[in-house]
C-alpha cells in the first residue's frame, strides 16, 4: 500500500500535500459520518443494500442510460442510491 509519510522518491511538496490532505480528512469524518448515518437512517433500504456511485459529465451517458435501463426493467434503485457527482453538470443530470 503507497504511504506517502514513508515513501522516499516524493518531493517534500507532495508529502506536505498529502499530509495536509490526511489531516483535512481526519477533521472532517466525524462530521461526514454523522451526516451519512442520517441519510442512511431516512432510506428504505432492502436487506441493507445501498448502491453508491460518483459519475461526471463525461460519463453522463452512461448515467442516463443505467437509469432508463432500471426503470424499463421495473428495478426500483432510486429509494436506496446515493450519487456523487463530481462537477456541475452532472450534478445538473443527478437532480
Amino acid at each position: 500500500m503507497f504511504d506517502p509519510f514513508h515513501e522516499r522518491n516524493i518531493c517534500k511538496e507532495t508529502l506536505a500535500a498529502a499530509a495536509s490532505f490526511h489531516a483535512e480528512n481526519d477533521r472532517e469524518a466525524g462530521r461526514r459520518r454523522i451526516h451519512l448515518n442520517s441519510l442512511l437512517q431516512r432510506m428504505p433500504l432492502k436487506r441493507n443494500q445501498l448502491i453508491a456511485m460518483t459519475f461526471d459529465s463525461k460519463y453522463s451517458l452512461l448515467f442516463k442510460n443505467w437509469i432508463a435501463s432500471v426503470d424499463y426493467h421495473g428495478i426500483s434503485v432510486r429509494e436506496r442510491c446515493i450519487v456523487f457527482p463530481m462537477d456541475e453538470e452532472s450534478t445538473e443530470i443527478a437532480a
